[in-house]
C-alpha cells in the first residue's frame, strides 16, 4: 500500500459526495486516517493538509447531525405526538 498523499485525501473527499451512506462514511474515515498519519511529515503542505482536515471533520460532523436529528424515526414522524396539528 501507498503512503497517503493530499490529493489522495482530497479524492476520497469529493468521492464522498454522491455514494450511498456507508460507501461515504468509509472514504471519509479513510480520509481521516490519512490526515492523522501525513500530520508531521516534512514534506506536506501543513496549510492545505489543515484546510483538508476541517473539510473531512466538516462532513463527519454533517454525518453524525444527520444521524442524531433523523433518530431512526419513520418519515414525516412527528416530533410531540400528542400534537395534531404536528406535520
Amino acid at each position: 500500500m501507498t503512503d497517503p498523499d493530499l490529493d489522495a485525501v482530497q479524492s476520497k473527499l469529493e468521492r464522498a459526495t454522491g455514494v450511498t451512506d456507508d460507501e461515504a462514511a468509509r472514504l471519509l474515515a479513510d480520509a481521516q486516517d490519512d490526515i492523522d498519519d501525513l500530520r508531521g511529515a516534512a514534506d506536506v503542505d501543513e496549510d492545505r493538509l489543515d484546510a483538508l482536515a476541517a473539510a473531512v471533520s466538516q462532513r463527519l460532523r454533517e454525518r453524525s447531525e444527520r444521524d442524531a436529528y433523523d433518530g431512526g424515526a419513520p418519515d414525516g414522524a412527528a416530533m410531540n405526538p400528542e400534537d395534531e396539528d404536528a406535520p
